[in-house]
């Protein structure tokens, strides 16, 4: 008579593993929100016949919503739920990139974008704390922690691929067929995400976060509009904008019970450095992308495919960097490794002066993108565990969100000042000239100001 054997019931049911890729396509989408135009831009500007300094808010539209709304989507969590705030998002991603896949004009599609960067800013949060709240246990968390970091991981460089390959049949359904999958999101998201607890906490500090992002929207018109136009009524306008929106900021941050920035964050000794490298890195790096793919279509006339291809080598190289290197970023001097890894970024970017004007990818930008490739991968880490590792246990959550808002405005502002290069100068020189002096002005930023948490 055999013996009776007991069977260990699966770790993950059907119901969680379709949880988890909803929730995993949704930070996927997010991450892939901000590269995913890079390549589409160039057919997008012929067709609809957009200057480059219109055509940078595209990308920089969608970045500065994302970025100036984080902590706002964070705060939502707590008001009305996990569920409710990704579903939310979820439909402002699909509405936002229906509308631009369908636009007639260049502002319908920057209009667009800036719902669908609005949208990114309620499901990254949502989708993070959904996640945790239900793989709880810790069996389950480690595994769901990991998929989730690696599917925004891979958002970011597929987002590359994807947008060469469909722009190469028609820009539209770059940001056409992310939406159809939006879609397919929300429907899943009505029946498996769980509802989750509300804190019942409604103070949202609306004024705050609204004030904040019109700042920054204002900020990057200037930074595009000034060495294009000069300084009109318009752009004289926008600063006063920019400045009062500040003000209203300033003020409601202090008088606000509940502040997007916990006064608590203020005793971390690495969170300003950390945040700091974190906008130097995001404006280097997007800045020099957005006037790469501009250069590899209209220099090196390769078509968007083999645009997106050959900028892959960047996320492959960021990966293996991080693969290769942990241990030695993880025992050295944070100061060494931002300084190293901010140096070969600018390098990198660099590398595109010298192949400017001799039309050859091998050896005038690929370098540059595995110089750069490397570069990311040592400093990314570096300036994410200086912004969160020295705060509380209990501020790590907003710390996240104020990194991830750092990165986003830096692209915003990185994007609009090459843009605003490239038309004002008429070449891109300039602009990798500005991109590079942002990845010197980390290096230096890392050596005078990093520490060990």
């Amino acid at each position: 008579m055999g013996g009776m054997t007991t069977t260990r019931p699966p770790l993950l049911t059907p119901r969680d593993r379709i949880l988890m890729w909803v929730l995993c396509t949704a930070v996927f989408l997010d991450s892939m929100g901000v590269s995913l135009m890079s390549i589409a831009v160039p057919a997008m500007q012929t067709a609809l016949g957009m200057s480059p300094d219109m055509a940078q808010w595209v990308l920089s539209g969608y970045t500065v919503a994302f970025g100036g709304l984080l902590l706002l989507g964070g705060r939502l969590v707590d008001a009305i739920g996990h569920k409710r705030t990704l579903i939310l998002g979820i439909a402002l991603l699909a509405g936002g990139g229906l509308a631009s896949g369908l636009a007639s004009t260049g502002s319908l599609v920057i209009a667009g974008r800036l719902v669908s960067g609005i949208g990114a800013a309620l499901v990254a949060p949502a989708s993070l704390a959904t996640l945790l709240a239900h793989f709880h246990t810790d069996d389950r968390r480690g595994a769901a922690i990991r998929a989730y970091a690696a599917a925004g991981a891979v958002g970011y460089g597929a987002g590359l691929i994807i947008s060469g390959a469909l722009t190469s049949l028609d820009w539209r359904i770059t940001v056409l067929l992310p939406a159809a999958f939006a879609v397919i999101l929300l429907v899943l998201s009505l029946v498996v995400v769980p509802n989750g607890d509300v804190s019942g906490r409604r103070s949202l500090n609306l004024a705050g976060s609204l004030s904040i992002t019109l700042t920054l929207l204002a900020t990057v018109f200037v930074i595009a509009t000034v060495p294009v136009q000069g300084w009109g009524t318009v752009t004289v306008g926008a600063v006063v904008l920019a400045v009062a929106a500040m003000l209203v900021f300033l003020f409601a941050e202090r008088r606000h019970p509940e502040p997007l920035l916990s006064r608590g964050l203020a005793r971390s000794g690495t969170l300003v450095p950390g945040n700091v490298l974190a906008f130097l890195w995001a404006a280097a790096s997007i800045g020099w992308q957005f006037v790469a793919a501009l250069y590899l279509h209209d220099e090196l006339h390769l078509t968007p495919l083999l645009s997106g291809l050959a900028i892959l080598p960047l996320a492959v190289m960021i990966v293996l960097t991080q693969v290769v290197g942990k241990n030695w970023t993880a025992s050295t001097d944070p100061r060494v490794v931002g300084v190293v890894g901010m140096v070969l970024q600018a390098a990198g970017i660099a590398w595109f002066l010298v192949g400017i004007g001799n039309g050859d990818y091998w050896t005038g930008a690929l370098p540059g993108v595995m110089l750069h490739g490397i570069g990311n991968g040592l400093a990314f880490p570096t300036f994410y565990s200086q912004a969160t590792s020295g705060v509380a246990p209990a501020a790590t959550g907003v710390a996240s969100a104020l990194v991830n808002t750092s990165v986003q405005i830096g692209s915003g502002i990185g994007v609009a000042l090459a843009s605003a290069l490239v038309v004002a100068t008429g070449g891109y020189g300039p602009a990798f000239v500005g991109a590079a002096t942002f990845s010197l002005l980390g290096a230096g930023w890392s050596a005078l100001k990093l520490r060990r948490p």
